[in-house]
């Protein structure tokens, strides 16, 4: 089954639930694709961040074991 280039532009700008074809399954909304898209990325930054933060704090100097000797 052939599907108009025009056709799949169309659908994949709205919004609102997306018919795909006529195999019977359920179409994607704009907003769960968005989300597939985005969500990993915040995750990935959000633990990259936590990394970042431990590894700062791992390398602070130790005054006090400095000092003892």
């Amino acid at each position: 089954m052939r599907v108009p280039i025009v056709q799949l532009l169309a659908a994949s700008r709205s919004t609102r639930l997306v018919p795909a074809g006529n195999r019977g399954t359920p179409g994607v909304s704009h907003a769960a694709l968005n989300w597939a898209i985005i969500g990993p990325i915040l995750v990935a930054v959000f633990f990259f961040t936590l990394y970042g933060a431990a590894y700062v704090y791992m390398r602070r100097p130790n005054f006090a074991e400095r000092d003892r000797s």
